[in-house]
């Protein structure tokens, strides 16, 4: 193949403006077997999606996938402008961004982001206390009707996880857990945020902090450095796995 076609392909793929909430209907359409969840158009051929989110699990994260595969295990892809989106086949799509990178070209806070997702909600692919999607079982309840792309499997694997999460329950109750989950993450986070001056130097190292971080950030404190070494050391809340693994069942 000449290598000026090559590199215009490349080149434009690069070039596609998204946002957080694209990407992560991006990997709902391949986590719903190639049709878009949102208008049931069919985009991808079933074998096409099995192709890529193969590829995605194994080379996905440039050359943190090794490591990814291990610590969240699921097809994901970053980018170098600070995107991340991942599939978890069968049930949901995620998009995050951030565009601060580590030294292997992914985001920082994206990693973090899945990471704690995958721990919270057992999204690792070879969790096997999480309940996990049933394709199977649909397909011996409704028969072939249940690959039937104008009815997305999601949506009634959907419904079979929440009569497993609820039990007697309320029909709304995990939906109602998952949002005071996050509600109540956005309140830590803001309750974390700095107020009232920036300092012109750091506290804790005495470098001077740039002036577009003391723009961005009121009352900033610490250098990017400091701050950064600050978060790795601030424990990590961990919620209920609603999925089901020991972990949860222990707490």
């Amino acid at each position: 193949m000449p290598v000026e076609p090559a590199l215009e392909l490349y080149f434009r793929q690069c070039a596609i403006l998204v946002n957080s909430a694209d990407l992560a209907r991006m990997g709902a359409t391949l986590a719903n077997l190639g049709s878009n969840p949102f208008t049931g158009d069919s985009v991808f051929e079933v074998s096409a999606v099995r192709d890529t989110l193969s590829v995605m699990f194994t080379c996905g994260m440039y050359d943190y996938s090794g490591h990814w595969a291990l610590d969240v295990g699921i097809p994901a892809k970053s980018g170098v402008g600070g995107g991340v989106v991942g599939i978890v086949n069968r049930q949901l799509g995620i998009g995050t961004f951030s565009p601060r990178l580590d030294a292997k070209g992914n985001s920082v806070r994206g990693l973090r982001v899945f990471q704690q997702l995958a721990n919270e909600f057992g999204l690792h692919a070879f969790e096997c206390t999480s309940y996990g999607s049933e394709l199977m079982r649909s397909l011996a309840c409704d028969g072939p009707a249940a690959l039937d792309r104008r009815r997305p499997v999601a949506v009634s694997l959907r419904g079979q996880e929440d009569r497993m999460a609820t039990g007697w329950a309320g029909e709304n109750a995990v939906n109602e857990q998952i949002d005071a989950t996050v509600n109540d993450a956005v309140r830590r986070a803001r309750g974390r945020l700095p107020a009232g001056e920036s300092a012109t130097h750091c506290d804790e190292c005495g470098e001077a902090i740039p002036g577009p971080r003391r723009a961005a950030m009121p009352g900033v404190r610490l250098c990017l450095a400091c701050q950064d070494a600050l978060d790795r050391q601030t424990p990590q809340f961990s919620g209920y796995n609603r999925r089901g693994s020991k972990d949860s069942q222990l707490r």
